[in-house]
């Protein structure tokens, strides 16, 4: 324990510690350096923190507000900061502000595989829509992770989820030009595990394709997160990849 504590005062492990009264108390900016170890992986010095810190919700993080630091680490990757996360008993299910959008919506946008796997494991929502109705599985597409989009069908993700602009998963799948194995597992061709599935469903009747560029997936797509204010130019750039909410692709 007084190891953890050297290392988040920033102490050598050697240090005497005979003239140190120690308090246990997070310091009033506690949350900011609980935030920076979780999106630099910093495992020590979150384990030195007290629970109260460690659930806390964010203020504003790399352009979002909200969440918490499971969140984060879902964000940047941070994988067994995460699983730490998750086995103290910070929650996967907190909503990022304005946008909807759970720590399994991070993880699947930015890639995440190993990510995406520990949050299953600990129950998160495969089918958790975002305040646009799409769900992790859709940033997975838009973003072109295709090994996600695989494990969250795989998971039992529903291959039948649609956006509230109308756009099924199929339909942003053939808008990134999609490999044919992932068209097959989304319009029910081929079962995850690669045998054809019984009954060929597809899409279900009563869902209609639209088109990217069409009035009513422009309309959705309007209210996308803007940059904060003053955020310049490089704003996003610590975000893996596109931003699937202002995905401009044409689906024939």
């Amino acid at each position: 324990m007084h190891q953890q504590f050297l290392r988040a005062a920033g102490l050598p492990l050697d240090a005497d510690l005979s003239r140190v009264q120690v308090v246990f108390e997070d310091p009033p900016n506690s949350l900011s350096v609980a935030q920076t170890a979780a999106r630099a992986g910093d495992l020590g010095r979150l384990q030195a923190m007290s629970p109260q810190t460690l659930t806390t919700p964010n203020g504003n993080w790399d352009g979002f507000t909200g969440g918490n630091l499971v969140n984060i680490a879902a964000h940047h990757g941070q994988t067994e900061t995460l699983r730490w996360l998750l086995d103290h008993g910070v929650a996967h299910n907190v909503r990022i502000e304005g946008l909807g959008e759970t720590a399994l919506h991070h993880a699947a946008r930015a890639g995440h595989l190993a990510c995406v796997n520990a949050l299953v494991v600990k129950g998160a929502d495969l089918n958790a829509g975002d305040q646009s109705g799409r769900t992790p599985m859709h940033h997975a597409l838009f973003e072109q992770h295709y090994d996600v989009v695989r494990q969250l069908v795989k998971r039992g993700a529903d291959i039948h989820a649609v956006g509230r602009d109308g756009v099924t998963l199929l339909d942003a799948a053939r808008g990134v030009e999609a490999p044919q194995g992932v068209l097959s597992l989304l319009d029910g061709t081929v079962a995850p595990g690669g045998a054809p599935a019984a009954g060929n469903p597809r899409v279900p009747p009563g869902q209609r394709r639209v088109r990217f560029d069409d009035p009513m997936f422009a309309a959705g797509s309007a209210g996308a997160r803007a940059p904060a204010a003053g955020a310049g130019a490089g704003a996003g750039a610590d975000r893996p990849g596109k931003d699937s909410r202002n995905c401009g692709c044409t689906v024939m």
